[in-house]
């Protein structure tokens, strides 16, 4: 798995902005979370793997390699033409429509204002 494929499951997943620090924190979480269930199997006497390489790696993820999954993310957006975007705003990260599509999104709510696009 990769770190900007995560990231994007977390934007999409949440209605809420999520801040850099905040995605790395679950990140790590969900690490720690794996080697505890890990630990406990074992101490029970199950036979466990050590944890994958990639997860392990992500045990340590910083605020700045979620920024850098983000940039990855909005160049592919770009490269593949979708019609979406990954904006900071004051309260975090999100997943918006790209302006050019907006009076597309506006079809769905005729006579109201989006709340986002």
């Amino acid at each position: 798995m990769h770190l900007s494929a995560i990231v994007e499951a977390l934007l999409i997943a949440s209605h809420d902005p999520l801040a850099a620090e905040e995605i790395a924190r679950l990140v790590r979480s969900r690490v720690a979370e794996a080697e505890d269930v890990r630990m406990r199997e074992s101490e029970e006497g199950k036979e466990t793997p050590p944890l994958p390489d990639w997860l392990v790696v992500l045990s340590a993820v910083s605020s700045e390699q979620v920024v850098a999954a983000i940039a990855e993310l909005n160049a592919a957006y770009l490269e593949n033409r979708r019609a979406f975007t990954v904006l900071e705003r004051p309260k975090g990260w999100k997943l918006y429509t790209r302006v050019e599509y907006g009076d597309f999104v506006r079809q769905l709510f005729p006579g109201r204002k989006p709340e986002r696009m």
